[in-house]
C-alpha cells in the first residue's frame, strides 16, 4: 500500500463518516419534517372536532329552546281548554238557572190563574148570595 491509496482510503473513512452524519442529520430533518405536519394534522382534527362540538352545542342549546317554546305553548293552550271548560260550566249554571226561573215562573202564572180562578167563583158565589138577599 502506497500513501495514496491510504489517503483514498482515510479520505473515503472520512468522507463516509460525514456521508453517514450527513445522512443522519437528513433523516433528523425528515423526522422533524413529518412531526410537525402530524402536530398540524393532530391541531387540525382537534379543531374540527372542537368545531363539531360547537356546532352540536348550538343545535342542543337551539332544541332546548325549541323545547320550552313548545312546553310554554302547550301550557297556553291548557290555559285557554280550562278557560273554555270554565265559560263552559257558567254557561250551563245559567241556562239552568234561567230553565229554574222559568219554572218558577210558570208556578206562579198557574198560581195567579188559580187564584184568580178562585176569586171570581168567590165573587160568583157572593153576586149569587147578593142576588138571592135581595
Amino acid at each position: 500500500m502506497d500513501w495514496v491509496e491510504i489517503g483514498k482510503g482515510v479520505g473515503t473513512a472520512i468522507g463516509g463518516a460525514l456521508g453517514a452524519l450527513g445522512t443522519a442529520r437528513l433523516w433528523r430533518q425528515i423526522d422533524r419534517v413529518k412531526q410537525a405536519q402530524a402536530d398540524a394534522d393532530s391541531q387540525s382534527i382537534r379543531a374540527d372536532a372542537r368545531a363539531g362540538l360547537d356546532v352540536i352545542a348550538r343545535y342542543q342549546a337551539l332544541a332546548e329552546r325549541s323545547e320550552e317554546r313548545a312546553s310554554r305553548a302547550e301550557s297556553r293552550e291548557l290555559l285557554a281548554v280550562q278557560r273554555a271548560d270554565r265559560a263552559e260550566e257558567r254557561e250551563r249554571a245559567a241556562v239552568e238557572r234561567a230553565d229554574a226561573a222559568d219554572s218558577r215562573a210558570r208556578i206562579a202564572e198557574n198560581k195567579v190563574r188559580e187564584l184568580e180562578t178562585r176569586i171570581e167563583k168567590l165573587e160568583a158565589i157572593i153576586g149569587g148570595r147578593r142576588r138571592s138577599d135581595a
